[in-house]
């Protein structure tokens, strides 16, 4: 059942109000935007459509452009003239990978540390006063960063505690929890 045109026209007009792909960070502008146009033109039923064509044109035509809206007026140096820069494509611009990759570059380790104090959130420091501080504060604390409100990757949660093993030995294991939530989910 496809939805009328007056209300996609008034979902697309809320939705650019309210959050404008001009200010937001591409990967979520992205994640909102994308699905919604295929929802909502029936792009994915299709056959002469590819998803990844779709994707390609944006991260290399679209997500450069909306960078520059958010530099318009910060940053001189960014203007309309700029709008392919090669050195967007080479920066890290999703917090996650560049992140993961500050924790292989610094290359210090926990030892269990940050997956105890995962696991062991609801103890409050009063009582447990060597509890690990969160692995995104660490990272930005090793890495001398001005800003400490940051996230890290589950891999890069399983690389500060164990290395390449643990990123290894992690996903086995979360593997097997998923399988077997799924197996008891399907026997509902």
């Amino acid at each position: 059942r496809s939805v009328s045109f007056t209300k996609s026209t008034i979902l697309i007009i809320f939705l650019l109000f309210f959050s404008s792909p001009l200010s937001m960070p591409r990967f979520l502008a992205f994640s909102l935007y994308i699905p919604l146009i295929f929802v909502l033109f029936d792009i994915y039923k299709r056959k002469d459509c590819s998803y990844i064509n779709t994707v390609f044109f944006g991260m290399i035509f679209v997500f450069p452009l909306l960078d520059l809206f958010r530099w318009i007026g910060v940053d001189s140096s960014q203007t309309f003239q700029k709008v392919i820069n090669i050195d967007y494509y080479f920066g890290g611009h999703f917090d996650a990978f560049q992140n993961f990759v500050r924790v292989i570059i610094l290359d210090f380790h926990t030892y269990g540390q940050q997956i105890l104090g995962a696991i062991f959130f609801f103890v409050p420091r009063s009582i447990w006063t060597t509890k690990a501080e969160g692995s995104g504060f660490l990272l930005a604390e090793n890495a001398n960063l001005a800003f400490n409100n940051i996230s890290t990757p589950l891999i890069a949660e399983l690389y500060l505690d164990f290395s390449f093993l643990g990123i290894i030995f992690g996903f086995f294991l979360l593997g097997f929890i998923y399988k077997y939530i799924d197996n008891k989910f399907l026997t509902i």
